[in-house]
């Protein structure tokens, strides 16, 4: 039995740590692809990607959500220019993004 095909929209919203996150599609400038907006529990995804790129860009804006709401994004020193956040969501969106389903995206306590 083949998995079932992938949707081809994103989830409205995602749950993490027992918080609820909005996810929307918007109007982004040229070269911008997601943003999560801390204050509103929001994450941002560019109309102009295609689906693939859209469910990868969730994946990784859900990081960024998880390191606010676990409180470990205000241990995280900026150096130097250097974004450390930035750097460890990229390392776990590249070794782990292939093995998330974002439409059953969820991180409990």
């Amino acid at each position: 039995m083949s998995a079932p095909p992938k949707k081809k929209t994103l989830p409205t919203k995602i749950n993490i740590f027992g918080r609820d996150i909005l996810v929307r599609r918007e109007e982004m400038k040229e070269g911008e692809f997601g943003e999560y907006e801390q204050h509103k529990y929001l994450i941002k995804i560019s109309k102009r990607s295609d689906i693939n790129e859209a469910r990868q860009t969730l994946f990784h804006e859900a990081i960024h959500a998880a390191l606010h709401i676990s409180g470990l994004s205000m241990v995280l020193p900026d150096n130097d220019g250097i974004d450390l956040e930035e750097a460890i969501v990229v390392c776990l969106e590249n070794a782990f993004g292939h093995l998330i389903d974002v439409d059953k995206f969820k991180l409990d306590k």
